[in-house]
């Protein structure tokens, strides 16, 4: 009997042996659970919050921890554009843009039939979006509504990205694969000025 008790008590030494130290054990990698699809990272006073796509759905993080906080409902269609503000989370999905609040669907924007809804961004009041056939898309994240929408010509200017600087009232600027930006005011719809092409495609703007 006391053989069989230290057979036993040497087995189990030599299992935690090979088990190793769970001192640097992985605990969570953020790549396994992302797509290639850009985050969206807000600050809630000091804490982080990073919003990705996977696929049909949309995972919320507590940045400091990693920790999974929030599981978006599964849609129909891939999650191509995240954009988090406060409570809730836009996802653009088969065309719409749709709103939750803690993992839960809530409603949507306003339908516009204009495909997909790339590039997420929002400015004050309003959320912009860049649509399939090239149109820079503007909603009002209050009402719901359609705010106002700016078509481009994709021969002379094929929208790729957009942003909104900080001191610019009522101002975006919108680049294109052509090189060059423009400066629009949402209110007027109005080209204010155009910068010279860079000499290549614009990605993105921060």
């Amino acid at each position: 009997m006391a053989v069989e008790e230290k057979r036993a008590r040497i087995e189990k030494t030599a299992g935690l042996s090979q088990a190793g130290s769970r001192l640097y054990e992985p605990y969570r990698a953020l790549g396994y659970i992302a797509s290639s699809i850009p985050h969206s990272i807000q600050y809630r006073g000091q804490t982080a919050f990073i919003t990705t796509s996977i696929g049909r759905s949309f995972h919320v993080y507590d940045a400091e921890k990693i920790n999974l906080l929030f599981v978006g409902p599964h849609f129909d269609h891939d999650v191509v554009s995240v954009l988090s503000i406060g409570d809730e989370t836009f996802a653009s999905t088969g065309g719409h843009v749709v709103v939750c609040r803690r993992g839960k669907r809530v409603c949507e924007l306003e339908a516009v039939n204009r495909g997909e809804i790339n590039n997420l961004v929002q400015f004050g009041d309003h959320v912009l979006g860049i649509s399939e056939d090239n149109t820079v898309v503007i909603w009002d994240r209050n009402t719901r509504e359609l705010f106002t929408e700016i078509e481009f010509e994709r021969e002379s200017f094929a929208v790729t990205a957009l942003v909104h600087p900080s001191t610019y009232v009522n101002k975006i600027v919108i680049g294109s694969s052509q090189g060059t930006m423009q400066v629009w005011n949402i209110q007027s719809r109005r080209c204010l000025y155009e910068f010279k092409t860079m000499g290549s495609g614009i990605t993105c703007m921060v």
